[in-house]
Order: structure tokens, then sequence, then C-alpha cells
């Protein structure tokens, strides 16, 4: 909580800038709900690279399954 009301007191006093205040606070609050609630958050960011290799293996699968079946009906 330190860390936080330091934070806020350089903002408010023009040490550093809004993009960089709302960064920090992010990170502060994210460490602060991990160890209070003891779960880990995951940012859209992350989510989107753990989906996507999911998706793309969901997509060749899919590709995989539709050219044997093509295969098939030209057989």
């Amino acid at each position: 909580m330190a860390s936080l009301r330091s934070l806020s007191n350089d903002y408010y006093n023009n040490r550093i800038s809004f993009a960089e205040y709302r960064k920090q606070r992010g990170q502060l609050l994210q460490l602060i709900d991990e160890e209070l609630n003891g779960v880990e958050i995951v940012t859209p960011q992350e989510l989107d690279v753990e989906l996507g290799s999911v998706n793309e293996s969901l997509m060749d699968k899919a590709l995989s399954f539709l050219k044997i079946d093509k295969q098939k009906e030209t057989s």
C-alpha cells in the first residue's frame, strides 16, 4: 500500500506521466490482488497469445480433417 501511495504522490506532483502512472498502478494492483486472493491475473495480451496457439492447432486439425474428407470423396 505504501508503494501505491508513493506512486500516487509522484503522479500528482508531476514526477511521472499519466501513462507511466497507469502502467505502474496496474502492476501494483495486480500484485496486491495476487497476494491477497492468490489468483494470478492473465492480461488480454497473454490470453491472445495462449488462445492464438490453441486456435491455430484447432484450425490445423480442422483443415487436415477436411483434406482427408475431400480425398475420400474423390477416391
